[in-house]
């Protein structure tokens, strides 16, 4: 239950969802710097990464040290948020590529009102809600709960690595565009 409060608090810390919007009508800056659009692309997801990751561990700190769980636990839960973390910060810059939101007046419409926030919010949301369902109505009775963490880790990390592939490929071309 803990993984799942730890991950549910991460759905609700979308930095990396409006920051292609945020460019506004500057975004010529970003693509006029001599690096390449993957750079550009992976400092918005590692900025969302270093905001978020700091809390998380400390989040995980006060779970641990009250509840005491054993070594495995206690892995699992740094492991865990770590991969959802940085799967949702991928994902925010992926969805912001296909659905920005250039043409606002104030930097909040871009962010609390733009199309890329509440599709990963929700799809964030999603990929806690239904693992998390899936175990308690159909994979409990016969699989062990740190098991099926695990499994949901290297899922997190497996989506990840296929976001991060899309960026450094395709999602820099679009970006280009």
């Amino acid at each position: 239950l803990m993984c799942a409060a730890i991950c549910l608090v991460c759905t609700m810390n979308l930095i990396s969802a409006p920051t292609i919007s945020l460019e506004g009508k500057t975004l010529w800056l970003c693509r006029s710097l001599p690096v390449s659009g993957t750079d550009v692309l992976m400092s918005k997801v590692m900025l969302h990464f270093d905001v978020t990751l700091p809390s998380i561990l400390v989040f995980d700190l006060a779970v641990i040290l009250p509840l005491a769980p054993t070594f495995t636990e206690a892995l699992i839960l740094l492991a865990l948020p770590t991969a959802f973390t940085m799967l949702t910060a991928l994902l925010g810059v992926v969805v912001n590529l296909h659905l920005p939101k250039f043409d606002w007046i104030s930097e909040v419409h871009a962010i609390k009102q733009g199309a890329s926030t509440i599709v990963s919010m929700f799809v964030s949301f999603a990929l806690v809600l239904i693992p998390g369902l899936l175990y308690a109505l159909l994979l409990a009775s016969f699989m062990s709960l740190e098991l099926f963490l695990v499994a949901c880790t290297l899922l997190f990390a497996v989506l990840s690595f296929i976001l991060y592939w899309y960026i450094k490929n395709g999602g820099s071309r679009v970006f280009e565009k």
